[in-house]
């Protein structure tokens, strides 16, 4: 009986898996590389795990054992994919092809392989019965190392995600990892005492559970400057809104593209995707020296909600924001300039998350109003400068 719902199981895991498999070859990212990769080496665990249930149930000791040769170092490669896939997704870089990073995370993936492999041979691990049970020898305890010792890394990177990330959105992610990483562990520590086979099934929800955040992500991902949408960055406000209100150094910054119509009319809808990219750059730096959140709210209207704010820091936002915009353009040859207004207003000051971004819009079109004055001014100044220059050169001719 225990028998046939472990073969239904895995049947079940196979077809969700194999759809899985299929949604993420859509995907050419490097997360999803790896997770093709984990997806088929679970796909191989179940059909190993398949083919030792049949073999069990008919009495072919020696099949029962391949079986169980084979499906352990399959669930070891998933694992070791899975680690690198939280690697990635912790933003720790990890080339592409051989590379000693590459070679010392499969070092020990390979050696256990081979190891488990040969136990046919040297039976260091487990030996089986004429009539199929199953015997722990005494480095049996290794495939749960080998197995779980990727997860537990893995693990190790996800609680460093979640507990000291750079930001906001960091933490978050770091949080999901750890949800998508823990279910497998424990579904591997109830297989461990009960013999029930809770590995693969855990893992396979943990991959639907990590499908269903990456379309999560994709809705709420604005494609053009990489940041999130203004969806998103209402609820985060909302639900944070009291919180943040009781930190009297809490700050929203609303940041807009100076005559960003003149940017798409003169120069082109392409040269303004250029600068919404140079704006979400821009943003993303704001939200690695703060911890902000960030997120593109309109065509060309940003916001970052920063939790832990520098007064010092902020009061030079705009300066830093305008420089490096300047900096960007000239380096990368554009032919438009590239000049920001930026709106800063304490979460203290509202009385709830609508009147902030009432406030933030304001006092943004405030620091546009000013910057067009100086403009003019500017402007001014020159105009009577040349006319002065003018005059002098008149009146010089008149005395020659």
């Amino acid at each position: 009986m225990i028998s046939l719902i472990q073969f239904y199981i895995d049947v079940m895991c196979i077809l969700v898996l194999g759809i899985c498999y299929f949604i993420f070859r859509s995907f050419e990212d490097q997360i999803s590389v790896n997770m093709v990769r984990c997806n088929k080496a679970l796909l191989l665990s179940c059909a190993f795990d398949i083919m030792r249930i049949i073999s069990q149930a008919s009495g072919h000791s020696t099949i029962y054992f391949f079986s169980l040769c084979l499906l352990f170092p399959s669930f070891a490669i998933a694992a070791a994919f899975w680690m690198r896939f939280c690697a990635v997704q912790a933003f720790l870089k990890l080339p592409h092809g051989f590379s000693y990073r590459n070679l010392l995370i499969m070092a020990p993936l390979f050696l256990f392989v081979v190891f488990c492999v040969t136990d046919y041979w040297h039976r260091f691990m487990f030996s089986v019965t004429s009539d199929s049970m199953l015997i722990r020898n005494r480095f049996f305890d290794t495939l749960g190392i080998a197995c779980f010792g990727y997860l537990f890394t893995l693990l190790l990177i996800a609680g460093y995600q979640f507990l000291l990330g750079d930001t906001s959105e960091q933490r978050h992610k770091g949080q999901h990892l750890l949800m998508f990483t823990t279910g497998t562990i424990m579904g591997g520590l109830l297989q461990y005492f009960t013999n029930m086979q809770w590995t693969i099934a855990c893992s396979t929800v943990c991959i639907v559970f990590y499908i269903v955040t990456v379309h999560e992500d994709m809705i709420f991902r604005d494609q053009l400057s990489g940041l999130n949408t203004r969806s998103r960055f209402e609820i985060y406000l909302s639900e944070r809104f009291e919180h943040l209100h009781k930190n009297p150094r809490s700050y929203l910054l609303f940041i807009d593209i100076d005559r960003f119509k003149g940017i798409n009319d003169n120069y082109g809808h392409l040269n303004g995707d250029r600068a919404i990219r140079i704006v979400g750059k821009i943003m993303n730096l704001i939200a690695q020296h703060t911890g902000a959140f960030v997120a593109r709210v309109g065509g060309d209207e940003f916001a970052a909600l920063i939790e832990n704010g520098d007064p010092g820091l902020l009061s030079r936002i705009s300066e830093l924001a305008n420089s490096y915009a300047e900096i960007e353009t000239a380096s990368a040859g554009y032919e438009f300039n590239l000049s920001l207004s930026v709106g800063c207003v304490k979460v203290s000051d509202a009385d709830d998350s609508i009147s902030l971004i009432e406030l933030a819009d304001q006092e943004m079109y405030r620091c546009k109003a000013r910057r067009k004055a100086r403009e003019l001014s500017d402007e001014s100044m020159d105009s009577k400068g040349h006319g002065l220059n003018d005059r002098s050169s008149a009146s010089a001719g008149d005395e020659q």
